[in-house]
């Protein structure tokens, strides 16, 4: 549920951050040269803090339950101020909302699965993920084999009379999964020595790019099914 909430706000951000860019390329000269060379939480801080001008306020009338609106807004300059405005207030909005679901997220996920969040390349936001395809789907999920192929992660057999003992990529099972056993094996060819180790030998072996990428998420896979397993298991019954 915590991981809805936080996918749909940074999707509201993102949108967010885009319109308020878009704002700035097409607001008045003076404007756009003044916020033209700031950008992240510098530009959405500068842009919150923006006051546009405003005429005089409209008498309220004595029957009215809403509060006094402002005075109308004076210009062009001002509309886009008060657009800009809106724009970062929200985006400050999105984050603390962001910020606080994290939080909550971290303790959960690091007390419900300690060994998969020590994993080398997975963090809270991959854990989570993770952990909501294997809950998800109890039933399904007997094997690492299982667990694989609910990934999409499995060879898919592509052998035809010419090109024997040919595999394609897995388009089916749970793509966010997918995703995140990506995330996992991009940041181990970065960072981890063990995984760069494996890709220099499997391009010895003639594997190509997309060869090599379905065989590191497959054993990742396998990996992620066994700590899983290994954080989730009920000392009582065994399972």
């Amino acid at each position: 549920m915590l991981r809805v909430a936080r996918s749909s706000a940074v999707k509201g951000r993102a949108v967010a951050i885009t319109q308020l860019k878009a704002v700035i390329k097409t607001a008045p000269d003076d404007l756009r040269d003044h916020l033209r060379d700031l950008d992240g939480a510098t530009l959405v801080n500068r842009c919150a803090g923006l006051r546009p001008a405003r005429g005089e306020a409209p008498t309220p009338s004595p029957h009215a339950k809403r509060k006094p609106r402002p005075g109308r807004l004076a210009d062009i300059t001002a509309a886009t101020k008060c657009t800009l405005a809106t724009l970062a207030r929200r985006i400050h909005q999105f984050t603390e909302e962001i910020t606080d679901l994290e939080d909550d997220l971290d303790s959960l996920v690091a007390e419900t699965a300690p060994t998969l969040v020590a994993m080398f390349g997975v963090g809270t936001d991959i854990a989570g993920q993770l952990l909501a395809t294997d809950g998800d789907n109890p039933d399904r999920i007997a094997s690492p084999a299982a667990f694989v192929h609910l990934c999409g992660a499995a060879p898919i057999p592509a052998t035809s009379g010419r090109t024997p003992n040919r595999h394609r990529l897995n388009q089916g099972g749970d793509r966010q999964a997918n995703s995140a056993l990506y995330r996992i094996a991009m940041s181990r060819l970065r960072h981890d020595q063990r995984t760069q180790d494996r890709r220099n030998e499997l391009r010895v072996l003639g594997k190509t790019n997309k060869d090599i990428m379905r065989i590191l998420k497959r054993a990742i896979a396998r990996e992620v099914y066994q700590a899983i397993k290994t954080d989730l298991i009920n000392p009582e019954t065994g399972t």
